[in-house]
């Protein structure tokens, strides 16, 4: 005979299996898992968008800096 080991869900208000409680954890350590790479990629782009604004900060500056030359 197969019985069930069943826990009370406070919050739920309802019984469910003891084994159900690790795909909770699981889960949640999943979508952890997918906000920080979110939150990484987010961080890297800005440090690349502030190296791209630099580029051009000092393009522009040289360009400036040539100019009385040119004429």
């Amino acid at each position: 005979m197969r019985t069930h080991k069943f826990e009370f869900n406070v919050l739920a208000g309802h019984k469910t299996p003891g084994n159900e409680r690790g795909i909770a954890l699981l889960m949640v350590l999943l979508a952890l898992l997918l906000l920080s790479a979110i939150g990484m990629g987010m961080m890297y782009m800005s440090d690349t968008e502030t190296s791209i604004n630099g580029n051009y900060r000092r393009s522009f500056t040289s360009l400036i800096r040539r100019a009385p030359r040119m004429w």
